[in-house]
């Protein structure tokens, strides 16, 4: 007679919700049961890690309409999870062209992000954001599909609230007393 438990509001009880901290879709896969598409939080993890990328328009800020999936799954998360209290927004390039305009050109898409966040109802206070040009490569610039790993945005956790209670009980928009 009692509701089952859905801590993330995803309409997948967490009996059987494989990522039961993160707003996903119902799926015949197990594994996959009420998980999102486009991103995952490992647990002890401090990265949201992004499973497809944030498209832009070639030499610019403005996000791609494909790329919206993914990030309304990042503001899901963060409307759910209510103890992440910081996500720092990183935007990435590759190498070709000058440094300065891809430090440049990489801020903007992260800012671009972070805004988009902040529109679909994110407080601005919870999202930082900065772009970090072609120094931080995690694949070998001198490949095309090593450049396209490159350019990327990524979402890193860095400051959880204390909300009381141990986590994934809910919590609430409080800290704890000290």
């Amino acid at each position: 007679g009692c509701p089952e438990d859905d801590f993330d509001k995803d309409s997948v009880p967490d009996a059987v919700d494989a990522c039961p901290k993160e707003p996903g879709e119902p799926s015949a896969e197990k594994d996959k049961n009420g998980c999102p598409v486009f991103i995952r939080r490992l647990e002890g993890s401090t990265e949201i890690e992004i499973l497809k990328q944030v498209q832009f328009a070639t030499g610019a800020a403005k996000i791609l309409s494909n790329s919206f999936k993914i990030l309304d799954e990042v503001v899901k998360l963060m409307t759910i999870n209510k103890d992440i209290a910081l996500v720092a927004i990183e935007g990435h390039t590759d190498n070709k062209g000058k440094d300065k305009d891809n430090e440049k050109l990489s801020d903007d898409r992260a800012n671009s992000v972070r805004q988009y966040i902040v529109d679909k109802g994110i407080h601005p206070d919870r999202l930082t954001a900065k772009g970090f040009g072609p120094y931080k490569p995690i694949a070998d610039n001198k490949t095309a599909d090593g450049r396209q790993k490159n350019r990327r945005v990524e979402f890193h956790i860095r400051d959880k609230a204390a909300t009381g209670q141990p986590e994934g009980t809910g919590g609430t928009d409080t800290p704890a007393p000290t």
